[in-house]
């Protein structure tokens, strides 16, 4: 997968022409706009295609959650040739936007064809899930600074659990090198009920992670915190392309980890450090940093599992 880092600021916002976002025959101004039609019931019991056939420039949430009315699935995916960018740059001052929002969604697939890019200039989530299952995420680059938790945020939540993920082939990281996520990828649960299992089948693979600091605390590429099962990350490229000024360094976290026998979590075959081009040629120094961890495991003291249950095996990790 080519490195599309920084964008050149994707191509400077004055030549984002206003979007041409489609779903069959009718035509959209923005992202948000076909999802107004979605939540408005224009597309009831169908499976969804919306194709980006040009760049657009969002400046308000655009949201699918549990009010929406009853569709199959939704799919995004690029049209036509050339690269295309769903550009967010929302009202920084609100609590409430989240740029890409799924909440409570089931069936979506977000296929980029590695021609996608989708970023957030704003201190937001590029993509967040909350409560939503059976997600595919793949083929894109996904951009922003991940405040307010990550750039690409998983969440189980009181609603529903995070289940039967796939986010595959991607390329996750900042828009700029002045504005550096404290994690990338984040897979985490927020409500109590631990027994439900409520982070599912979820598989991280092939991905390249990159650029990650935290000066005030704890920075990780991928995060995954809470009840679990069957949680796969596995060949994944983790780096920094430059000297980072953070406290903690890890590229990949398993904390608070609640997981039954039979579902064993496999880390495998990432390779973690170095800089720059993602096969990694020469160490990279952290400033301020007490500890950098290539992967950190740690089961929730109420876990049946024994110590012995994960499964870690040809991972690399150089120059760091």
């Amino acid at each position: 997968m080519k490195k599309f880092y920084f964008f050149s600021l994707l191509f400077s916002l004055s030549n984002l022409s206003l979007a041409q976002v489609k779903i069959g025959n009718t035509n959209y101004a923005t992202l948000r706009a076909a999802f107004n039609a979605i939540n408005a019931g224009t597309y009831v019991n169908q499976n969804i295609v919306i194709l980006v056939t040009g760049n657009t420039i969002e400046t308000q949430e655009c949201q699918i959650n549990h009010f929406t009315p009853s569709y199959q699935s939704i799919t995004i995916k690029p049209s036509g040739t050339g690269s295309r960018t769903i550009l967010f740059n929302t009202n920084v001052s609100s609590t409430t936007e989240n740029t890409l929002f799924f909440n409570a969604a089931h069936d979506i697939t977000i296929d980029g064809m590695n021609q996608l890019g989708i970023v957030c200039l704003s201190n937001r989530k590029t993509i967040y899930f909350s409560s939503t299952r059976d997600v595919t995420v793949k083929n894109c680059k996904i951009l922003g600074n991940g405040a307010n938790g990550a750039v690409l945020y998983v969440e189980a939540g009181a609603l529903d659990t995070a289940e039967n993920y796939t986010i595959k082939n991607c390329e996750i990281g900042p828009y700029t090198p002045n504005a550096i996520p404290a994690v990338c990828l984040a897979i985490v649960y927020t409500f109590a009920n631990e027994s439900t299992y409520l982070i599912r089948d979820v598989v991280v693979e092939d991905n390249i992670i990159h650029d990650f600091a935290n000066p005030n605390g704890e920075a990780c590429g991928i995060m995954v915190s809470g009840a679990a099962r069957t949680i796969r990350i596995n060949n994944n490229r983790i780096y920094q392309s430059m000297q980072r000024l953070s406290r903690g360094v890890t590229a990949i976290a398993l904390s608070d980890i609640n997981i039954w026998q039979d579902f064993v979590p496999e880390i495998s075959n990432n390779k973690i450090g170095g800089h720059a081009a993602p096969i990694g040629t020469s160490s990279i120094t952290y400033e301020g940093c007490s500890s950098y961890t290539g992967i950190s495991y740690f089961q929730n003291a109420a876990s049946n599992q024994t110590d012995d249950m994960i499964k870690i095996e040809g991972n690399s990790i150089k120059d760091i």
